[in-house]
């Protein structure tokens, strides 16, 4: 009898400690606690550099996380899926979506206590285009589970505001303001040249008509003589 109340002890005693620490996690991760933005970049151009996008690029956000907290976490790589993405200010940046995009399937990778790990946004399919020059600021958004088949009563997330600039570039309006001064420019070069003709003609018209004068003198003088 005493075996079996020893038993019983240890079981709900071990039962209660799960409870207990599976509570830990949650607190320790709650408002995603436990995750840690090390470093946000923006990535700009054809080579993606570190550097302010300008208008009419693309660009792409680049995250730095790291697990503070106790446990190991589970996200998605930036593949084919990205557990990061990015809120900007519809002003500032145009969201794409609909692309052809890659359609293998992401695996959850864990990211252990202390480790570091770099996601980046958007994922396949999207893309983030610099839309009008300025300074702005954007939200980033982390998911990630607290088990490996990333259940949904698992998912925590942790997000940061961030401000980045927007170097001005040649958009719609520019390229538009452009095109019309040039005809401007055609325009008046083409009546400089008209105006120049005339001038020419101008100064061309007096001497012919000296040399006629002078010719219809010289016969009237020859009849009088």
């Amino acid at each position: 009898m005493a075996l079996l109340f020893a038993s019983y002890h240890a079981e709900s005693l071990a039962v209660h400690t799960d409870k207990e620490n599976a509570a830990d996690l949650q607190e320790a991760y709650s408002s995603g606690a436990g995750v840690h933005f090390v470093d946000i970049d923006i990535l700009a151009g054809e080579n993606l550099e570190r550097r302010p996008p300008r208008v009419g690029e693309e660009m792409r956000v680049e995250v730095r996380i790291r697990n503070d907290g106790p446990a190991t976490i589970y996200y998605l790589p930036t593949l084919c899926d990205t557990s990061l993405a990015a809120v900007f200010d519809s002003d500032h940046v145009r969201i794409e979506t609909g692309l052809p995009r890659c359609l293998a399937a992401s695996m959850p990778t864990p990211l252990r206590s202390g480790e570091d790990a770099v996601v980046s946004a958007p994922e396949s399919g999207t893309v983030y285009v610099a839309k009008r020059g300025g300074s702005t600021s954007a939200i980033v958004v982390f998911t990630y589970h607290m088990d490996q088949n990333m259940d949904p009563s698992t998912q925590r997330t942790k997000q940061a505001t961030f401000n980045f600039a927007i170097e001005d570039g040649f958009d719609a309006f520019s390229i538009s303001v452009v095109a019309i001064a040039a005809l401007l420019l055609g325009a008046m070069v083409a009546l400089e040249l008209i105006t120049y003709r005339r001038r020419s003609m101008q100064r061309i018209q007096p001497k012919s008509l000296d040399r006629s004068s002078g010719a219809v003198n010289s016969g009237t003088d020859l009849y009088a003589a």
